[in-house]
């Protein structure tokens, strides 16, 4: 059994930490992928605190994992209702286009971040990450050119990725241009 279970387990539920510890140990399994326990655990929670923000935002990335479409709605409207945190609402529903390969919202709210806001380090590494994963031009072209714009450089590793993705769509261009 893992410490952050143990404590969860060893803390009765009438105690003031015990939701920390409960969406603590969600987090956990979640980032563990231990997705149908989290589930079971996030019920849990969802019946003490379902308006909370940490229960919207553990339920959004549940939902995401699960491929639960409605539920992702349900999780974005309760998180756009909050008006906690803009910032946190968009990177949510780019993680969920990234999860559901909707290249064009993707492509669109990656440009918006980049180009129209001002946007948190957490926020440009999680883009950076699903860009580069994604294996797609367009994106890596956004970012690509805000970087430049910022007088930046992708890191060596990445940019031999890049390269290769961009070579790509060069050799697919040239293919196309001569059917």
């Amino acid at each position: 059994m893992e410490l952050i279970e143990k404590k969860l387990r060893d803390t009765p539920e009438d105690h003031k930490k015990y939701l920390k510890r409960l969406s603590e140990y969600i987090r956990y399994l979640i980032e563990n992928g231990r997705i149908l326990e989290a589930k079971h655990f996030f019920n849990k929670l969802q019946e003490v605190k379902p308006s909370h923000i940490k229960t919207i935002i553990l339920g959004y990335e549940l939902a995401i994992k699960t491929f639960d479409n409605e539920s992702v709605v349900l999780f974005d409207r309760a998180l756009y209702d909050s008006k906690h945190d803009e910032e946190l609402l968009l990177r949510m529903r780019l993680k969920y286009y990234y999860s559901v390969n909707n290249e064009k919202q993707f492509t669109d709210l990656v440009e918006y971040l980049l180009f129209e806001r001002s946007i948190k380090t957490e926020t440009f590494h999680l883009i950076g990450e699903l860009v580069i994963t994604q294996n797609t031009y367009k994106p890596i072209s956004i970012l690509v050119n805000y970087l430049k714009s910022k007088n930046q450089m992708l890191h060596k590793q990445v940019e031999g990725r890049v390269r290769g993705i961009v070579l790509q769509k060069l050799a697919d261009t040239l293919a196309e241009s001569r059917k």
